[in-house]
C-alpha cells in the first residue's frame, strides 16, 4: 500500500520506508579464518548517509534529515551528526538550511568541506551546487567558497559514456598542505577537475579540454591523480595525471 507522496526513485525502484539506511562498522579480518561481526552505530526511523571518519578514527560524521516527508518543505535542511566509532550516542553537530551532497574532512585540522545545494526564497526550478567550508564545531555554519563560480560543482556530462554501475567516483581531494581542494565541475558540456583555494575559493584548472572526467582518485599526497576520461569518440579510458608537471599519461586504450 502506498501511503507517501514520494514512493519510488528513478533507477532505484520502490522506497522501503520501513528499513532506513543506518551506519555499521566492522573490523577488517586479519586472516581468512577470522569472521568479524558488524556493529550497528545508528538506529531509528530516519536514514543516515554521507559519512566520513575523523582523522583519529574515534568519530564518524554523517548527514541525515530527521523530518517526516521532507519533500514538502520549500527549503531543504540537513543535520550533521557525529557518533563514536566504538558505539555510543550520536551528537548533533549542526543543522543547515540546504541539501548536502557530500562531506570531506581536512586531514590537518578539524575543518570540513561540503558539496551542497543552497536554496533560498523565492525557490527556483534549479539551484546550482556550490562548494562550502565549515568548522567542526557545535552550531557551526558553512561558508560558500564558490559564490562567484557560475558552474556546477560536482557536475558531469549526461550520456551513455559512463558505466551504469561500479564506475567509481571522486568527491573532494585535499592537497597535502590543506590549502586547496580539487573537485570535478561541469561547464558548457564538459566535465573537468578544478583546484579551489580553501580560503578564497579562487579556481585554477587541473584538467581541461573537450572531455568528461568520470571517476578520479588521488595518491596519498595528491601529487598524482588517476582518472577515467571520455570524449565523443573515445569512451572511458584510464589516465594518470602528474600535478607537478601538469602532464597526463594514458594507461589503457579501448578497442
Amino acid at each position: 500500500m502506498i501511503t507517501r507522496a514520494v514512493y519510488r526513485s528513478d533507477g532505484g525502484g520502490y522506497i522501503d520506508n520501513n528499513h532506513p539506511n543506518h551506519l555499521w562498522v566492522i573490523s577488517a579480518p586479519k586472516s581468512p579464518e577470522e569472521k568479524p561481526q558488524p556493529k550497528q552505530l545508528t538506529s531509528g526511523a530516519y536514514s543516515e548517509g554521507g559519512f566520513v571518519w575523523s582523522r583519529d578514527g574515534a568519530q564518524i560524521y554523517y548527514t541525515t534529515n530527521r523530518t517526516f516527508e521532507p519533500y514538502y518543505n520549500d527549503i531543504p535542511t540537513t543535520e550533521i551528526y557525529s557518533v563514536p566509532s566504538a558505539g555510543g550516542t550520536p551528537t548533533l553537530l549542526t543543522k543547515v538550511n540546504m541539501g548536502v551532497g557530500g562531506l570531506s574532512l581536512e586531514s590537518g585540522r578539524e575543518e570540513v568541506r561540503l558539496r551542497r545545494v543552497s536554496v533560498a526564497k523565492p525557490v527556483l526550478s534549479y539551484t546550482q551546487p556550490d562548494l562550502w567550508v565549515m568548522d567542526v564545531a557545535q552550531n557551526a555554519q558553512p561558508k560558500n567558497l564558490t559564490t562567484g563560480f557560475d558552474f556546477d560543482i560536482g557536475g558531469g556530462v549526461g550520456g551513455d559514456n559512463a558505466p551504469p554501475r561500479a564506475g567509481g567516483g571522486g568527491g573532494v581531494i585535499w592537497t597535502a598542505d590543506g590549502k586547496s581542494i580539487i573537485i570535478r565541475y561541469a561547464k558548457e558540456g564538459r566535465a573537468n577537475l578544478g583546484m579551489f583555494d580553501a580560503t578564497t575559493g579562487k579556481m585554477s584548472e587541473v584538467t581541461k579540454g573537450d572531455q568528461a572526467i568520470l571517476a578520479y582518485q588521488p595518491t596519498r599526497d595528491a601529487s598524482k591523480i588517476v582518472y577515467t576520461r571520455s570524449t565523443p569518440t573515445v569512451i572511458t579510458d584510464l589516465y594518470v595525471l602528474d600535478r607537478a608537471s601538469g602532464s597526463s599519461k594514458q594507461l589503457t586504450k579501448g578497442q
